[in-house]
């Protein structure tokens, strides 16, 4: 049997699409999101991490562009708890724990 080895970039990439990819006049209404979803695949819980603003979702990670409206993409990913952090947060969570997350809880994977 071939054991699935998972792994993504989600939270690097959203990351830097919040602090280098949206306008600096814009940013304030982004939210970083870190967050428990249900694997589309195999049906268990893992971390991710996302962007919102006004209702939309966007997600860059693993060479992805999503952009969509925030309650289908929590509906399609089975999503729980989320953490939200405003650029002002990212930046000071990156400096204090030294990675790009997850930072206020441990992911199952």
């Amino acid at each position: 049997m071939r054991k699935v080895r998972y792994s993504g970039n989600c939270y690097e990439d959203n990351a830097k699409h919040l602090l280098f990819g949206i306008r600096e006049s814009k940013v304030d209404s982004f939210r970083l999101c870190h967050g428990i979803v249900i694997n589309a695949i195999d049906k268990k819980p893992m971390g991710h991490c996302w962007i919102e603003s006004k209702g939309v979702v966007i997600d860059k990670s693993n060479g992805l562009d999503v952009e969509m409206k925030m309650d289908l993409y929590y509906d399609l990913g089975n999503i729980k708890k989320v953490y939200k952090y405003t650029v002002h947060e990212v930046r000071r969570k990156i400096v204090e724990f030294e990675h790009w997350g997850a930072w206020d809880y441990d992911p199952p994977r």
